[in-house]
């Protein structure tokens, strides 16, 4: 049996805070990406802060060099003696929402979930990231009931993705499914 390493702890709250989210989703009232974002961000700060973990939470964090926002992850766990775990979103509010103008519907492209997940695997494929996430939250489950009905999407399904129902949280409203790419730390 081998020893967990830093990464894995890593992995391991990277996970976590999607879990919290799954939990307190209705607690949080979001309207954009960057609102699932800043909460996830807040909440993996705390968790290292109490655990007094070595882990930097960084946003925005430039995987890659340059200056594009394409090439920073949304969110980045930094342990100071290996790659980072980085973490992209989508968001997708439902439709059914009252408090969101009918025009801002759709706010995502199925091509950005997708472009997301590639560069996450290419991240974790290049070394420049220990190991990673994507995720599409798609509140009200535009996109899921697409994907039911086996709609064929304008780009190709990143291999490997899966969905899963979190609940409508008693709020018919929200009916939120997550998609989710997940590239593993690889065992040494």
């Amino acid at each position: 049996m081998t020893k967990p390493s830093a990464t894995d702890g890593a992995w391991a709250v990277a996970l976590g805070g999607l879990e919290w989210l799954a939990a307190n989703y209705a607690s949080v009232r979001f309207f954009t990406e960057r609102d699932v974002v800043w909460t996830l961000l807040r909440w993996y700060s705390q968790q290292v802060a109490d655990q007094r973990m070595p882990i930097s939470v960084f946003n925005d964090f430039g995987a890659e060099p340059g200056q594009y926002r394409a090439l920073s992850a949304d969110i980045a766990l930094v342990l100071s003696d290996s790659p980072p775990i980085v973490m992209e979103f989508k968001y997708e509010p439902s439709h059914r929402r009252v408090d969101i103008g009918r025009g801002k519907f759709p706010v995502i492209a199925w091509s950005g979930v997708a472009s997301d997940a590639e560069r996450v695997e290419r991240w974790v494929r290049d070394a420049r990231a220990a190991a990673g996430i994507a995720v599409l939250i798609d509140e009200g489950g535009a996109f899921a009931a697409r994907a039911a009905a086996g709609h064929r999407w304008p780009v190709p399904v990143v291999a490997g993705g899966t969905w899963s129902h979190w609940g409508t949280y008693d709020q018919p409203d929200l009916d939120v499914y997550v998609h989710c790419v997940a590239v593993a730390p690889q065992a040494d």
